[in-house]
């Protein structure tokens, strides 16, 4: 199974199809914006799956979020978790470290 199609490469079978590949394609950054369906997942599941497939740094731009609207930068991730980096309201810039070197807004 394939928890997000940005987790999956995918492959071609031999009838030309495509299809998802359960191996996580290394990433140096995922971005997953909730929903009121996914925040849930996007926060739980899914970060812990991105942690344990060892994929550097993880952005949740959390619409959702109790305490208001937040941008959360994950990183440095181990035994399936991940370590806030940033984290911050809706406008608050958010530095990406390298090999990004950059900072963004979301709002």
């Amino acid at each position: 199974m394939c928890p997000t199609s940005s987790w999956c490469r995918r492959r071609r079978s031999e009838a030309g199809t495509t299809t998802p590949s359960s191996r996580p394609a290394r990433r140096g950054l995922v971005v997953e914006i909730t929903s009121t369906v996914t925040a849930r997942r996007d926060r739980g599941t899914k970060a812990a799956g991105y942690a344990e497939a060892g994929v550097p740094l993880y952005l949740l731009v959390d619409g959702s979020a109790p305490d208001g609207p937040a941008v959360t930068l994950y990183g440095h991730p181990n035994d399936g978790a991940y370590r806030v980096l940033e984290a911050g309201p809706f406008g608050a810039p958010v530095g990406l470290p390298a090999p990004f070197d950059l900072v963004l807004t979301v709002g």
